[in-house]
């Protein structure tokens, strides 16, 4: 697809359709059983967050599900839930294989892949709030599972580029139209 064409896509009404309903409606659900879980489990405190807003490029934000203070109240981590339905009440990891696809086995841990779109959003959310950390929860009802990430500042350069070139040649000509 031609960047041309993803503008007016992005500008369209999307339909997610039955199963896309499906799964926003569970994880819109789950999130805040999923947040308790990880605060519970983990001993963590965690703050609400409304949306981050890049104070040198305002068309860059995030919406954090949480930033996590450390045990003397000071701001540590971004945090990300997700509640993939897909594996709702199946394991994410069962033996050695693993059952979301953007998931895999670096130096027998756990990790997410650079290629998913995850990925790019914990890069977005650690940017636009200015922290080096971000903590990915993965949660179902058998073993949630917690990956941390660090920012790749080199991820970001060329991402935040090739944002900047599509948001001003073609999404904001689009809108303006």
């Amino acid at each position: 697809m031609g960047l041309k064409n993803l503008a007016v896509k992005i500008l369209k009404e999307v339909k997610l359709g039955k199963q896309g309903s499906i799964n926003v409606s569970y994880g819109q659900r789950t999130e805040s059983i999923a947040l308790e879980t990880f605060k519970n489990d983990y001993k963590k405190e965690v703050l609400k967050c409304g949306l981050v807003i890049d104070s040198l490029r305002p068309w860059l934000c995030a919406s954090p599900d949480g930033i996590i203070l450390n045990p003397y109240g000071t701001i540590e981590k971004v945090l990300e839930i997700k509640c993939p339905i897909s594996v709702k009440n199946t394991p994410i990891i069962e033996g050695n294989k693993i059952n979301l696809k953007y998931l895999y086995w670096n130096d027998n841990k756990l990790a997410l892949k650079t290629s998913s779109m995850y990925y790019t959003q914990c890069q977005i959310l650690m940017h636009c709030t200015g922290l080096d950390t971000c903590d990915l929860f993965i949660y179902n009802n058998i073993e949630p599972v917690l990956i941390t990430i660090e920012k790749n500042h080199y991820f970001l350069l060329k991402l935040i580029d090739r944002m900047s070139f599509f948001y001003f040649n073609f999404y904001l000509p689009k809108l303006c139209s």
